[in-house]
């Protein structure tokens, strides 16, 4: 106990009839508190002040948390394998015979661009005091010298965005031409790209732009930039005419991860794109009536229901969920489409149709999301968990290699892993104990449950799936009406014609 109360029994008088008085009252002066409060104490309350302060603190590049450390396959999907990038695992034995390849691609950049690199590491050494601030005190602990850890970061900045300009150029032959007189394997660049987006190999941004500010042209670097992690996301998105770097908009980014991060979860900007989406829309519409021309039949009879959908479905929001993946859906009657953008984010549910945006799956996908979600659990990094919560939903719709066959035929999920059952493990792996946020997704998850508990909109679901899934079950079954009204209208008119 920080205090130690001397405690008097109140005296009173004694009566036979009393049980034992266990009240006590506290009489303690000022003065003795004052006396019973030590430099120890004073120190401990001052670290509460401490915690609060450093809590507003800039966010550090860290390791990847402990309860995440555990993993069986931890040094697959967290440890570089090819390239270290920054003071973490700089002195990882099984990784040097690449450091040659960092200072060869440095040495072509500085090149390239016609940059003094003297000059150039002279200022990443003048700001070696707040890049040492950028990581926690662990990892650049064993580089006490200034002049070692600038030396690193320098190098490392100038590889890195070598090559992210091979990974993007147009021109590509030239500088593969160029690795090759220098020595420089090219299944070894292969391999790199994977390590860049590792949470303990990360540099920090302002490293990138530091270097990035000196060079005559920046536009083209900057550019080269957003494609790299464009071309990560590897999702259907409209093509720009334009790059307006809204990506590298956001203020003072961490590092590539980060980066990735905020294009996964961000919005298209559909505004610029206005004056020809409706042209757009309407050919599709048009197209749709053409190829499909039972949509339009299946969209009205869908509009019919959804008042009654409001009628029977319940209206408090559903905190319990029942529905457990994609079979279970479509046997509801809920249909699945491609949103068509790459956010994470965008996942809707309208008129019995999920859409969830389209995503690929390959040998980097595992350790991408393990790493995004990583990030995420970093203690110092205020977030919404965005990238966990999409992970955590998608596991929930995914349980078997069925159910990715069904996303994969909606062209919501591209794979490129293998079969469908090694995709199913892999987001069944992925999504285990994951701190998602219940509120992202509540409203579409409120909206599929009721329509997973409205047993008359399913029938009518399963009705409409059953005789409008094509063209010729849709002829058919319409041929069968016709056939029926034409049999009763004659069964009236014989009977009609009989009583006159």
């Amino acid at each position: 106990m920080f205090l130690s109360f001397r405690r008097r029994r109140e005296q009173r008088p004694q009566t036979s009839n009393d049980i034992e008085d266990l009240s006590y009252v506290i009489n303690i002066t000022e003065e003795e508190v004052k006396s019973l409060i030590t430099d120890s104490v004073v120190e401990k309350f001052k670290s509460w002040d401490d915690a609060i302060v450093q809590g507003n603190c800039t966010q550090k590049i860290q390791k990847v948390p402990s309860i995440l450390r555990d993993n069986n396959n931890f040094t697959k999907h967290y440890e570089p394998r090819m390239i270290s990038i920054g003071p973490y695992h700089h002195n990882n034995p099984n990784l040097k015979n690449t450091e040659k390849l960092k200072l060869k691609l440095a040495s072509l950049f500085i090149k390239k661009h016609t940059l003094n690199g003297e000059v150039l590491y002279s200022k990443v050494k003048r700001e070696i005091k707040d890049l040492r601030e950028c990581y926690e005190e662990e990892a650049t602990a064993p580089f006490p010298d200034d002049d070692y850890l600038a030396w690193m970061l320098f190098v490392d900045g100038c590889a890195l965005l070598h090559y992210l300009d091979f990974t993007v150029t147009d021109k590509e032959d030239n500088m593969i031409e160029e690795f090759k007189e220098k020595g420089i394997k090219i299944d070894y660049l292969v391999y790199v790209q994977q390590d860049l987006f590792l949470l303990e190999n990360q540099l920090p941004y302002r490293v990138l732009k530091l270097i990035i500010s000196c060079m005559s042209n920046r536009t083209p670097m900057i550019i080269s930039i957003e494609k790299f992690i464009f071309g990560i996301i590897k999702a259907p998105r409209e093509k720009h005419e334009q790059l307006e770097h809204k990506l590298l908009q956001k203020e003072n980014p961490i590092h590539l991860l980060d980066l990735l991060r905020t294009g996964l979860l961000q919005f298209d900007d559909k505004e610029n794109q206005m004056s020809c989406a409706i042209v757009r829309q309407l050919i599709k519409k048009f197209s749709e009536y053409i190829t499909e021309p039972l949509e339009k039949v299946k969209n009205l009879m869908e509009c019919i229901v959804k008042p009654i959908e409001n009628c029977c479905s319940r209206t408090q929001v559903h905190d319990l969920q029942f529905f457990r993946n994609v079979d279970e859906l479509k046997a509801a009657g809920i249909r699945l489409r491609p949103s068509g953008t790459g956010c994470l984010r965008d996942i809707t549910f309208n008129l019995g149709t999920l859409r969830l945006p389209s995503i690929q799956v390959d040998d980097s996908t595992a350790s991408k999301f393990l790493n995004l979600i990583a990030y995420e659990m970093c203690p110092d990094f205020l977030n919404d968990f965005g990238v966990s919560s999409y992970v955590a939903f998608l596991d929930i719709l995914i349980d078997q290699a069925q159910d990715v066959k069904e996303l994969r035929d909606k062209q919501i999920l591209h794979n490129f892993l293998g079969s469908d059952e090694e995709v199913a493990k892999l987001f069944n792996e992925i999504g285990t104990d994951l701190v998602s946020n219940p509120t992202l997704y509540r409203d579409v998850k409120s909206k599929i449950q009721r329509r997973y508990d409205n047993k008359l909109m399913t029938s009518m679901a399963q009705f409409i799936h059953e005789y409008f899934r094509s063209p010729w079950s849709a002829i058919a079954f319409l041929a069968a009406i016709i056939a029926l009204a034409s049999t009763v209208a004659q069964t009236l008119y014989t009977f009609l014609g009989y009583y006159k």
